[in-house]
């Protein structure tokens, strides 16, 4: 137990510290609030894991729904920690290929990830909703995505179907 907690810890740091490296493009004003906001998570979570080590060791009961997820075999546990990576690492994707080919990735690999075993129907629904999705946002909500190559054809389709 208190090993989980501890990598729940340093996950939380993790985390807080990629949140504050993607913080510093920010300008002005507005990179106060979550420099803020990722120092006193970080402050926390340090002090937590301080407190968790400086505590004397003691044997608790794991609550049944992690206890089970603590069982699975080793296949069931890595596909997890993959799906879990997976969607942590879907920010830097999408800044680096683009909405698009990012969400059908995601989608798609998390789909066989969850136990769909067949791999067509799983990447063409993905590569389906993140068209839907990308046309959506950029036609109804006008919330601009990160754009890549895909997503700038898309965007010159819809504006030449839309003249």
């Amino acid at each position: 137990m208190r090993g989980f907690r501890l990598i729940s810890f340093l996950l939380f740091l993790a985390f807080a510290a990629v949140l504050g490296v993607q913080s510093l493009h920010l300008r002005g004003l507005v990179r106060d609030y979550p420099a803020a906001l990722i120092v006193a998570v970080m402050a926390g979570m340090a002090a937590l894991a301080g407190l968790e080590l400086a505590a004397p060791s003691r044997r608790r009961e794991l609550p049944p729904d992690l206890a089970r997820l603590l069982e699975l075999p080793r296949a069931a546990r890595l596909r997890l920690l993959v799906f879990v990576v997976l969607w942590l690492a879907y920010p830097e994707l999408l800044s680096l290929w683009g909405f698009l080919v990012a969400t059908s990735l995601a989608l798609a690999v998390s789909l066989l990830l969850l136990g769909l075993r067949r791999v067509v129907p799983a990447v063409a629904g993905s590569v389906l909703f993140s068209v839907a999705l990308a046309v959506l946002f950029s036609t109804v909500f006008y919330i601009p995505t990160p754009a890549g190559v895909l997503d700038t054809a898309l965007t010159r389709l819809i504006y030449v179907i839309s003249r």
